[in-house]
């Protein structure tokens, strides 16, 4: 099993690199801003990432 030593207490999830593990607390534990769909779905995100995903392949009303 590969090490993973990047983790924080709160959390049981560990990352391999340290950019991951930021990365999660940004997206999971704190209150940013969360990013609407634009087409009326009431679908928010966390991320850009997963808000462009949802954009280019999951939203129902992008189509």
């Amino acid at each position: 099993m590969k090490e993973k030593p990047h983790k924080r207490d709160k959390c049981p999830k560990a990352f391999k690199r340290k950019s991951d593990l930021s990365k999660h607390i940004e997206a999971i534990h704190t209150n940013t801003d969360r990013l609407p769909c634009p087409n009326e779905c009431a679908r928010t995100f966390k991320t850009k990432k997963t808000h462009y995903v949802h954009m280019k392949k999951a939203c129902p009303n992008a189509h």
